[in-house]
């Protein structure tokens, strides 16, 4: 077996030392307590995962997003495949799944969610799996401990989007890759390496069908694996595989890539903001403590918490990265687990300098090279200090993050519910419905059954703004029909109640046109979770 030195550690001079025995490679006899142990510390944390994402599933609505999802799933599975790629920017796998799923298990918070649930339950097999075959099976429990925990994954376990399958098909085209790169016995390494090239494709085709930026990440992981090729002297015909396994890929995903290439001035992506330092920090925040935001600490006590949250997920970014240079001497593991993480936020900082596309979401997936990068220093060789300040700063950033997803409102998922309660829509008089431009109206025409008996609107404060695909699929689910500033302020004037329904975002980002509005001090003004109504 070929061993990997760190790239730090000087090659020897002298006779080299007897390599070491890999985990795999003890008899069996000698191993099945050990794999009896780790295979019941692995279901312990396997069920804990899985009562962390199952818990409160449904506690709060759908957001936009998600009813989004809801409402592209009812599209005919050829659409969403031909014509419906050229319209959303999503590729086109969790939708097709989603639709299966919910034909099956239901289209409520717990039947839509529930697939990605448990998707990221099964995060937690595949990281012990990926850790134990880079640095051996203590490595691999304690990436899945940190897995299982992550507030990231447990947060996005609890949306009806594709986020959840990302550190999936990353984590089986890592697998892959690292079959493809072992050195087995001669007479089986042609089919073993042909498996992993096999592994390594689906997992990579299945990822660009399900995210716009997955052609970064297989670019950074396809250079990686070329580095690490080059760097083992591979053989010139191992490395003609590779690059034929990844001309397959890019054929099968021709459609999508094409999709792709022509969305990629599509209005739907322009809200994205312009990328700068605050959007690595806040990408590092996500990452390491979670999306959730404490607001029910006042303005200044929530602002502290937040940069605390900043600075220490930073810090842990940081800190996790210096000490697994040193710690990661196998250089399969450390062109993995650093090399290939570090190329993907190289290349999506670049392009984001000139079209943004950088928003923390995407890197859900580098919570797996993030655990495993923890999982290697913790059961290292680094100094007891040093493993102490590692482990202390993912335990402050997992704790804060736990804390967060129990205790802070998701402020960006409207309470539909209990507005309807108060505001049916079922009903064929009352005011003109007016929902604000980015809170949509589907909230209203789902949460009432697609009931809406009266006349609903979608309020477009710049009339010039070309409609995104949610924008147009919002209005043709709900019949909701634009209205402009202008045409709300004639018909207040006109004497006509109206209700207008706000999420925060509506609320900052279209603070001028709402100073066109009538006075405030003449409103009714209620306010639920993610939602302010306003009543003329």
């Amino acid at each position: 077996m070929r061993t990997w030195t760190h790239p730090l550690q000087a090659r020897p001079t002298a006779a080299p030392a007897a390599p070491a025995i890999a985990w795999y490679a003890v008899p069996v006899a000698q191993t099945r307590p050990a794999l009896t142990t780790h295979g019941h510390a692995l279901l312990a944390l396997t069920l804990l995962a899985s009562i962390l994402r199952l818990h409160d599933i449904a506690l709060d609505g759908f957001w936009n997003n998600e009813l989004f999802s809801m409402y592209w799933i009812r599209n005919p599975i050829h659409y969403l495949v031909t014509k419906g790629m050229l319209i959303e920017t999503n590729p086109p796998l969790h939708y097709i799944l989603l639709k299966l799923w919910t034909a099956v298990f239901g289209a409520d918070e717990v039947g839509a969610r529930s697939l990605s649930a448990l998707a990221s339950i099964g995060c937690v097999p595949l990281i012990y799996a990926l850790g134990r075959t880079l640095g051996g099976p203590a490595v691999g429990l304690v990436a899945a401990g940190l897995l299982a925990l992550s507030p990231v994954q447990i947060y996005f376990a609890h949306e009806a989007r594709c986020y959840a399958l990302l550190p999936v098909f990353v984590m089986l085209a890592l697998l892959g890759v690292c079959r493809f790169l072992d050195e087995p016995a001669p007479a089986d390494r042609a089919a073993h390496r042909w498996r992993g090239l096999v592994l390594y494709g689906a997992g990579a085709v299945a990822l660009l069908y399900t995210h716009a930026t997955a052609p970064f990440v297989i670019a950074a992981l396809g250079a990686t694996v070329l580095f690490a090729l080059i760097d083992m002297k591979a053989p010139a015909a191992q490395i003609r595989r590779f690059l034929l396994a990844n001309l397959v890929v890019a054929v099968l995903a021709a459609p999508v890539l094409v999709a792709m290439a022509l969305q990629a001035r599509s209005p739907n992506i322009a809200w994205m903001p312009p990328f700068g330092l605050d959007t690595l920090l806040i990408v590092a925040r996500y990452l390491m403590v979670g999306p959730m935001q404490r607001a029910d600490l006042g303005d200044s006590g929530s602002r502290i918490l937040l940069w605390t949250e900043i600075v220490l997920a930073a810090a842990t970014a940081i800190v996790l990265f210096a000490l697994a240079r040193g710690t990661i001497r196998d250089r399969r593991a450390f062109a993995l687990v650093l090399v290939f993480p570090a190329l993907f936020l190289l290349a999506a900082t670049a392009v984001s300098l000139a079209r943004p596309i950088l928003i923390p979401r995407i890197g859900i997936w580098l919570s797996v090279p993030a655990s495993l990068a923890a999982a290697f220093i913790l059961t290292g060789h680094a100094r007891r200090k040093l493993r102490l300040l590692a482990g202390g700063l993912m335990a402050a950033c997992i704790g804060i993050g736990l804390v967060n997803n129990s205790l802070a409102p998701a402020e960006h998922k409207p309470d539909w519910r209990a507005l309807l309660r108060d505001n049916p829509a079922d009903a064929a008089d009352g005011p003109l419905l007016v929902a604000g431009r980015y809170v949509g109206p589907l909230g209203i025409a789902f949460y009432s059954g697609d009931a809406v008996h009266r006349p609903l609107r979608h309020w477009v404060p710049a009339p010039d703004e070309t409609p995104t695909a949610a924008d147009l699929l919002s209005r043709a689910a709900s019949g909701a029909e634009p209205i402009t500033t202008q045409q709300i302020v004639a018909t207040i004037r006109a004497g006509r109640h109206l209700r207008l329904f706000l999420s925060d975002t509506d609320m900052v980002l279209n603070e001028q046109a709402l100073s066109g509005l009538p006075e405030f001090a003449t409103t009714d003004r209620q306010i639920y979770p993610g939602l302010v109504v306003l009543s003329w």
